[in-house]
């Protein structure tokens, strides 16, 4: 695979980077971070709730006591006929796990015709929140509770560097141990010298706990 560097990422110089994370007007400032929880850098409110499901703000944080913490997002997974469709050239899953014993990345993706992986994991607790939080060569950012996450990856040895933004569609819905909540996902993904850009494909986010 051809190495990735800032003078062939599309455009030129560096890849975008990821919004400072805040919260919306709506949503008091100044209320705080999660009791208990490393590295909180978003406010939130016990009112900010999806009255549907209950799901609040507090549910996409690390949950104290749980022995596994999972974010999982996918592009062009077949799901069984729950909406999802693969975007043109790209079909991605990246799954970043909390547990007991540290933290644990899997990411595979397929972009116009290449396929990549990349592994992670690292001992110990997780020295930050959801808000932020990194592994490897990705990074995950939860930029706005329940509606925006957006990932990066730069894995130079494999030839992979991707920034991509999820944004929800349609309020999280209840699954077993957590939620999850479709919507769309728009950026760009470098894999060797394959270049692919998404607009609005379908994608799902799960947060799962246990």
């Amino acid at each position: 695979m051809l190495p990735v560097n800032d003078a062939n990422w599309p455009g030129g110089g560096d890849p975008p980077q990821a919004a400072t994370p805040e919260r919306p007007q709506a949503v008091a400032s100044g209320a705080g971070e999660p009791p208990g929880l490393p590295g909180a850098g978003l406010a939130w409110a016990a009112e900010d709730t999806n009255a549907p499901t209950g799901i609040t703000d507090r549910d996409e944080w690390l949950h104290t006591g749980a022995v596994h913490d999972e974010v999982v997002l996918e592009v062009g997974a077949p799901d069984g006929g729950g909406g999802m469709s693969p975007p043109a050239g790209l079909v991605l899953r990246v799954s970043l796990a909390v547990t007991p014993a540290g933290r644990h990345l899997q990411l595979t993706v397929a972009a116009g015709g290449v396929r990549g992986r990349h592994d992670a994991e690292e001992l110990g607790p997780p020295p930050t929140n959801w808000d932020r939080m990194r592994l490897g060569g990705v990074e995950w950012r939860m930029v706005e509770p329940l509606q925006r996450w957006d990932l990066s990856v730069e894995d130079l040895e494999a030839g992979l560097r991707a920034y991509l933004s999820f944004v929800g569609t349609a309020p999280p819905a209840r699954i077993l141990d957590g939620y999850e909540q479709l919507g769309t996902v728009s950026g760009q993904v470098q894999l060797a010298d394959v270049r692919t850009a998404v607009t609005n494909a379908a994608a799902r986010r799960t947060h799962t706990w246990r």
